[in-house]
């Protein structure tokens, strides 16, 4: 699952680009990969915004 949140955080890139890349390369994503342990509860969802929050249709202009 792909995290971009933390690497949109100057500190948090620089953090990752000098400890973790060694300043070899600029992170562009951060992915995590593995299972959560079997005995935490499931993490809540999520809160979404709506689809009219985000998404804006505009008609074309007619000539």
């Amino acid at each position: 699952m792909p995290y971009p949140q933390p690497i949109e955080v100057g500190s948090t890139r620089r953090t990752l680009q000098h400890d973790l890349l060694g300043d070899s390369s600029c992170p562009q994503v951060l992915v995590r990969i593995g299972w959560p342990q079997r005995h935490h509860r499931p993490l809540p969802p999520t809160p979404r915004r709506a689809l009219d929050d985000v998404l804006r249709h505009e008609s074309a202009a007619s000539s």
